[in-house]
């Protein structure tokens, strides 16, 4: 009764993690603009698609800070659960994490600029106001590479984690290190020719979206060998 007690929290921690994460996934795929591969809005049309759908634009920005909510809980939960494998880790991959939350969510600020401006008819002429607007798009891109790097480096210290953890699978960790390191690679496209570098996004992200699929469903679907998780924290 005491064991059944005992996996009943740490389960549906692992499960409300997981649910989540799956969350943030299925948003930064679907949220408009918001979640946007990095610099795909900086173009000259940028301006118009914004004014053409100013509502999806909005539901964007909105969408990105319910994915930072979604993001503080699963750093909260995750601190909880990897705390018996290295309190030190576990307390700098959140911190690394929550930074990150906090660095997208006032980039959020940068997404709205622009259809502030846009709007604005006293201030500037119309070419004015579209080169603010894409200067704060440019800075809203800036945003999010930088965001990438401390996200990175928390999914680095997460798969060091996993991997000397018992209660999950370590290849989840050894493909969610990897993701981390094309997290932190990221910043580099910001000094490539922006054709290429919409080329090169997809396959640097590909190992860090298909670890952190994997990380969600089996969080959510089977959570965490309670046993395991059990010994270490009791040892």
């Amino acid at each position: 009764m005491a064991n059944a007690q005992r996996e009943a929290p740490v389960k549906a921690l692992a499960r409300v993690a997981g649910f989540f994460y799956l969350l943030i996934i299925v948003g930064a795929i679907f949220a408009p603009f918001a979640a946007a591969p990095s610099g795909m809005m900086v173009t000259d049309l940028a301006p118009e698609r914004i004014l053409a759908a100013k509502e999806m634009y909005v539901i964007g920005g909105v969408v990105q800070l319910i994915l930072g909510v979604c993001d503080l809980v699963i750093a909260a939960v995750f601190f909880v659960l990897f705390r018996p494998v290295s309190g030190t880790i576990a307390l700098a991959a959140t911190v690394l994490k929550v930074t990150f939350v906090a660095i997208v969510n006032a980039n959020v600020l940068n997404h709205f600029a622009p259809l502030f401006i846009l709007g604005d008819h006293s201030a500037f002429n119309y070419g004015q106001r579209v080169s603010l607007a894409l200067l704060f798009l440019r800075l809203r891109t800036m945003g999010l590479d930088i965001s990438f790097v401390f996200f990175g480096f928390a999914c680095l210290g997460y798969g060091y984690l996993i991997l000397r953890s018992t209660f999950l699978p370590r290849i989840i960790g050894v493909l969610l290190a990897i993701g981390g390191l094309g997290y932190i690679a990221n910043i580099a496209a910001a000094f490539l020719p922006p054709a290429i570098a919409h080329q090169v996004f997809p396959y640097v992200m590909l190992p860090a979206g298909f670890a952190e699929l994997s990380l969600a469903l089996w969080l959510t679907i089977r959570g965490v060998n309670v046993e395991n998780w059990n010994a270490l924290a009791q040892g």
